[in-house]
């Protein structure tokens, strides 16, 4: 039997108004399906691009926690985008969306930190301290574990003709 995976996607949705006023509206859906492949060699190579997309994450999130982190975009794709490319030979828009996926695991884990200052008691008064937490408490990087991709319709992947995802 084939492996299954998980999958999350963006739905763009057109609306039509009453007075035939058409609007593009993207919506951030993430639903969870199992992928069936039941091509092996398809399998084996979707497999093989979700682990390089996952040792690329860890490759971008070792360069932040030891770049002071760092998590401009724009700084982030100028160092590291043909690093990425070539390294884990991933297509141009996967390297773009490494960069993002490991920024956003970074800025959820900074917020989650703020949320949760580090409180200690004093031993010898019995007063209550809070200290605000920041990345910097991190003691190595955001670590990548599970296999991931993160596909751009109509970039990395497309509809055909006859009805099949390309």
């Amino acid at each position: 039997m084939p492996p299954l995976w998980y999958i999350s996607l963006t739905i763009y949705v057109i609306i039509v108004s009453e007075e035939s006023e058409v609007n593009l509206m993207e919506m951030q859906v993430t639903i969870k399906t199992k992928l069936k492949i039941s091509n092996s060699e398809i399998a084996w190579s979707f497999s093989k691009t979700m682990e390089q997309y996952r040792q690329a994450c860890n490759y971008v999130s070792e360069y932040i926690f030891n770049h002071d982190f760092d998590m401009k975009q724009s700084r982030l794709n100028k160092e590291l985008y043909t690093k990425l490319r070539n390294l884990f030979s991933l297509k141009s828009q996967m390297a773009q969306s490494v960069i993002r996926t490991v920024i956003a695991r970074y800025k959820t884990v900074k917020t989650q930190m703020a949320r949760r200052p580090y409180k200690y008691q004093d031993q010898n008064t019995g007063e209550w301290y809070r200290e605000v937490r920041d990345l910097t408490w991190l003691h190595k990087p955001i670590s990548f574990n599970r296999p991931q991709v993160d596909l751009q319709r109509n970039r990395d992947w497309s509809y055909l003709s006859s009805g099949q995802l390309s």
